[in-house]
This record gives structure tokens, C-alpha cells and sequence, in this order.
């Protein structure tokens, strides 16, 4: 536990220095509040201090993320483009590919792609099933949150919803297709 805490405490240390490049942010924020007593930057505003602030660090800041970190999601995607065609939204899917590579294995790719869960296999046509009656839910439940709340929680609902109720969700799920035998 004291090593994982060590870890923990070198790892944001190592953190704040490399977001310390943000400097020029936070000096316009504090800029903002002490003349208007509040932040009067835009999303938009802030989001370009951010980027510039990653250009004047590296110049092609933005193709090499393309190129090292957006293949690695691709690669937890699991065919999931097809939640893409059925219109819903890119937070959603994302939310879906941070949590189904936890639990689902792909072998294989294209059509002799097979999804192993709890060592049961899958066809490409359940395993598409699956994923959509996940999505469906999660959608339900950020609606019904959102509605109890007043606002739109967003992409926090997912992360809720999985944590609460995937498991319970799947197993449920693969139970009633008669995917899974529980002992």
C-alpha cells in the first residue's frame, strides 16, 4: 500500500510539472477575476491557450497525438464503429470502449472476429447485440439522471452507470441469450 501511494505521490508530481505549462492559463484566469471578479474566457478561448500552449511546446503537437495515442484507442474499439452508425453520441461509445476491454476479448479481425466473455464465445452478431443494449441502457440512464437533476449530466452518467449496474447489465444480459451458465 505505501509503494502504491509513493507511485501515486511521484506520479503527480511529475504531473504538475508537466501541466505547469500551463502557466499562461492560469495567469489569464487570475487576470479575469481580479478585473471582473469572475472568468470571462470563453470554452473556446480557453481550450486555444491550452493548444497553443502544446504547439509552442511542439510544433506538430497534434499529428504526433493522432499518430501515438489515437491508434491505441482504435485498437480497444471492438468493432464499435457500427454504435457510430446508429447515431449515438462519441462520449457514449468512448465511455463503452474504456469499459468493455476490460472484460471482453477480441481474437481475430474482421468477419473471423470472436469476443470471448468469461471464457463463453460470442459471434460478431451477439457480441453487436450486447454492445447496443449497453448503450441503450446507458442512454436511459443519463436521461432519467439528467431529468431528476435538472440538467444534463453528460458523460458522467456513463461512467456512473458503469460502475453501478454493467456487471450486474451483463450478466443479466448473457444469462437471458443463454450465453452463460452460472454456477
Amino acid at each position: 500500500m505505501i509503494r502504491h501511494l509513493a507511485f501515486i505521490k511521484s506520479e503527480l508530481t511529475e504531473g504538475i510539472k508537466v501541466e505547469s505549462e500551463h502557466k499562461d492559463l492560469v495567469n489569464k484566469i487570475r487576470e479575469q477575476i481580479k478585473k471582473y471578479g469572475t472568468i470571462k474566457l470563453t470554452d473556446k478561448e480557453i481550450y486555444a491557450i491550452i493548444a497553443k500552449t502544446h504547439i509552442k511546446e511542439k510544433s506538430n503537437y497534434y499529428k504526433l497525438l493522432k499518430k501515438y495515442i489515437e491508434p491505441k484507442e482504435i485498437k480497444k474499439s471492438y468493432d464499435l464503429v457500427f454504435l457510430k452508425s446508429k447515431n449515438y453520441d462519441s462520449d457514449l461509445i468512448k465511455a463503452i470502449q474504456q469499459a468493455s476491454h476490460k472484460y471482453i476479448r477480441k481474437i481475430g479481425t474482421g468477419n473471423n472476429a470472436r469476443y470471448i466473455y468469461k471464457e463463453k464465445e460470442l459471434t460478431k452478431e451477439q457480441f453487436h447485440k450486447f454492445m447496443e443494449a449497453q448503450a441503450q441502457e446507458m442512454q436511459k440512464y443519463r436521461q432519467k439522471v439528467s431529468q431528476q437533476l435538472g440538467y444534463d449530466i453528460g458523460e458522467k452518467a456513463y461512467h456512473q452507470w458503469i460502475k453501478s449496474f454493467a456487471k450486474k447489465f451483463r450478466e443479466l444480459w448473457m444469462k437471458k441469450y443463454h450465453l452463460l451458465v452460472f454456477k
